[in-house]
């Protein structure tokens, strides 16, 4: 498995999650999640780097079927064709 550490350092430095939002989407204490962002993730345990990941694909794929709903049932789309296809290159 390859670990992408980029995907955990943008979960973690979302400040739109609190630390407990991260405890209860993923199960690692929010002790742990707020370590993790203060000292950084070099002696992170592989266990908690794996759910951190898992924690970066379920909050991607919870932004894609919110801007997919929002995309496909609105009349006037907040997004042109380009920048929907934009956003769903970058996540």
């Amino acid at each position: 498995m390859i670990i992408d550490t980029n995907k955990i350092e943008l979960l973690l430095s979302d400040k739109n999650l609190t630390d407990y939002q991260i405890e209860k989407m993923i199960g690692v204490s929010r002790v742990t999640v707020k370590q993790y962002r203060q000292n950084g993730i070099n002696s992170m345990k592989l266990a908690n780097t794996v759910k951190l990941l898992d924690g970066y694909r379920q909050m991607k794929k919870y932004l894609k079927s919110t801007v997919d709903s929002i995309y496909k049932n609105s009349k006037l789309p907040y997004l042109t064709k380009e920048e929907y296809k934009f956003f769903l290159a970058s996540i």
